[in-house]
């Protein structure tokens, strides 16, 4: 009895303990499940709020869209407004243009017009015009002779001049075109200066006058030359010997021309630029056609060489040559006298004015 007894009470005792051990980790397993739905409700929260700033900014941005399509609506209508009344002033435009265009033609019509009507009741007076422009280019001819020295130009004049009167079948005026083509023989007969080449030669006297030797001192060296006499007697060689002598120690000299000292280079130099300006001035005088002035610097040089350098050389030689060449041009251009032709023309002309008014043809007046 005591042992069923005393059983019992240890397994009621077994059975206790397991019971208290599985209710223990209770709170543990509740507090992890509020920490997730806190977790949750957190990010739904957020979600919740990103969703609604992207709505807000959504209607925000349609509301902008919004007014930049009333804002470019209001523009575009402004534009095609301004495109319309850009139209009506065009076609406005375009209207008083052809109304000025449509007046002018009329006008134009009438002047052709009264033209016609006036060539021809003067048709007689056709060739008139003709006459007074070969008139116009015989005056042009004779004005340029005159004050020019282009005798390409004048002869040019006469010939446009030949060329009108060719046009017009009237036997006066072959009087006229004979005048004419004698005075463009006249001309082309003038000899032409050629100023180029009259350069070129004094630029060329330049460049020769550069290598010219100087003239140097004029010595008698004859004193110091003793004769020989193989052929004379002994006393005879003695006394010419003693005469030798003498004479080194008595010099006479004769000199025909005036004895100048050596020169340095810087006076060659002088020399050289001097003459050099010279002949430069001389191209300054052909340009101005300046003919005395020309020869005067001319005449200049040509002393100045024969005084400085030397004579016989063969380059001093060709450079006189040169220039006294040059002494014999003419630069004062011969101007031609052209008083034929234009008064025979303005006769003709004047004949041609004092004519009576012939009335039109019966044929003509019809058409």
């Amino acid at each position: 009895m005591t042992t069923s007894n005393d059983s019992k009470p240890q397994v009621s005792s077994k059975k206790s303990v397991p019971a208290d051990n599985t209710l223990a980790p209770a709170p543990t397993a509740v507090r992890g499940s509020t920490a997730h739905w806190y977790i949750i409700s957190l990010l739904l929260l957020i979600a919740l709020g990103g969703a609604g700033f992207a709505v807000y900014s959504n209607l925000q941005l349609r509301q902008q869209t919004n007014q930049d399509i009333q804002q470019l609506s209001s523009k575009m209508a402004t534009l095609t407004q301004d495109h319309s009344n850009a139209l009506a002033k065009i076609a406005v435009s375009a209207q008083q243009a052809k109304n000025s265009q449509v007046k002018l033609q009329n006008r134009f019509k009438a002047l052709r017009n009264n033209l016609q009507t006036t060539l021809q009741q003067h048709r007689y007076q056709a060739n008139d015009w003709l006459l007074l422009k070969a008139r116009y280019y015989l005056e042009l001819a004779q004005i340029n002779a005159h004050w020019s020295n282009d005798l390409q130009t004048t002869t040019a004049l006469l010939q446009q001049a030949d060329e009108l009167l060719v046009q017009i079948p009237n036997q006066q005026l072959f009087a006229v075109r004979q005048a004419i083509a004698k005075e463009i023989a006249q001309v082309q007969s003038i000899p032409k200066i050629d100023t180029a080449g009259i350069l070129s030669q004094l630029d060329a006297a330049q460049t020769i006058l550069i290598k010219l030797p100087i003239k140097k001192s004029t010595a008698a060296d004859s004193g110091d030359k003793t004769t020989s006499a193989n052929s004379t007697p002994s006393w005879r060689q003695r006394l010419q010997d003693n005469m030798g002598l003498l004479q080194k120690l008595v010099i006479i000299r004769h000199h025909d021309s005036e004895v100048r000292p050596l020169l340095g280079p810087e006076r060659e130099g002088q020399i050289r630029e001097n003459i050099r300006l010279t002949l430069q001035e001389a191209q300054w005088a052909v340009l101005q056609n300046n003919e005395a002035l020309f020869q005067l610097l001319l005449a200049q040089a040509i002393k100045n060489i024969n005084l400085q350098f030397a004579p016989n050389d063969t380059g001093t030689q060709t450079l006189l040559k040169q220039l006294q060449t040059l002494q014999q041009i003419h630069l004062v251009q011969q101007l031609p006298v052209l008083d034929q032709s234009l008064p025979l023309l303005n006769k003709v002309i004047n004949a041609n004015e004092t004519k009576p008014v012939a009335p039109p043809a019966t044929g003509e007046a019809s058409s």
